[in-house]
């Protein structure tokens, strides 16, 4: 089911399948990816629990192995509305039986999309139900239109961090090669940066990692210095993401608490770096936002 919120100049729509912003117009500007399967199919998916591959597809929680899909299984679930008011609305995901088959906890996810008059926001609020500690990891796949005005082209635009990223930077190699990040496969001459041009080449093979993320917002600008400004925070790296060979008119600007696995991951969740862990009768809570320039 979808719902839609206006405020001001902005229209926004939004999914229970999923939980995720499928559109968000304003000044008759398109900002979100349309879906286009040809392309990809997806608009701006919540990735829970955890964020791009595991090591053979399967992780070991508390001495069980369990077979995971690659980002999780939230974007594929119909989530609940728990509320609806003027500028925004809650989407609800409880575990039931099919989740615990795959992550054996007790949860609840929150996703809250809040319509500004000049942009939105999204949040993440995890809520541990179980008697145990969770593990957990959780990110954003917002796509975004690019070029997004007419007479532009998608090579014009810049990715411009408000701080000098050290990285280290990552780009992954296809899916064939089971979508684990290789030590070795640094992208050494965009470290120590603060713009990146996009070019098509830089996402040939699959997404480049920006890890250990210093910034706390970045912006899509095109040469006239039109564009956005994308917040984030409480996530450890941002993913760039267009489908590799496509050339898509479309940026995925993906803010994550955790990476894909390593090649060399031990296999066990506890041990992937940054996991989230939370205690019985907590919460947790990530953001990120847009601003249009």
């Amino acid at each position: 089911m979808e719902h839609q919120i206006i405020n001001g100049n902005s229209v926004a729509k939004m999914c229970t399948m999923g939980g995720e912003l499928i559109s968000y117009i304003n000044n008759d500007v398109e900002y979100i990816w349309s879906g286009k399967p040809e392309y990809w199919k997806g608009h701006a998916p919540i990735l829970f629990p955890t964020v791009g591959a595991l090591k053979n597809r399967e992780t070991e929680i508390n001495g069980t192995n369990y077979k995971m899909k690659k980002h999780g299984f939230a974007r594929n679930c119909e989530f609940e509305l728990i509320k609806k008011a003027k500028d925004h609305v809650i989407y609800s995901l409880k575990s039931n039986e099919e989740t615990r088959a795959i992550y054996p906890f007790d949860f609840e996810l929150w996703i809250i999309h809040t319509v500004y008059t000049d942009g939105f926001k999204t949040e993440f609020q995890v809520f541990n139900k179980d008697r145990r500690e969770i593990l957990f990891g959780i990110g954003g796949h917002p796509g975004f239109n690019c070029p997004l005005y007419e007479n532009t082209e998608f090579y014009e635009y810049d990715i411009i961090f408000d701080r000098m990223e050290k990285g280290p930077f990552y780009r992954m190699r296809p899916d064939d090669y089971d979508g684990v990040i290789y030590r070795e496969d640094r992208v050494r001459e965009l470290e120590g940066k603060k713009v990146i041009r996009l070019e098509y080449s830089l996402f040939d093979e699959d997404v480049l990692i920006i890890d250990n993320i210093k910034s706390n917002s970045l912006k899509l600008l095109n040469k006239n210095n039109k564009g956005f400004e994308f917040r984030f925070k409480g996530f450890n790296s941002i993913g760039l993401w267009t489908p590799p060979l496509k050339k898509a008119p479309f940026i995925c600007i993906e803010p994550w608490t955790v990476n894909p696995d390593f090649i060399d991951s031990t296999g066990k969740f506890r041990e992937k770096p940054n996991i989230t862990r939370l205690m019985p009768n907590s919460d947790f809570s990530v953001h990120y936002e847009m601003k249009i320039i």
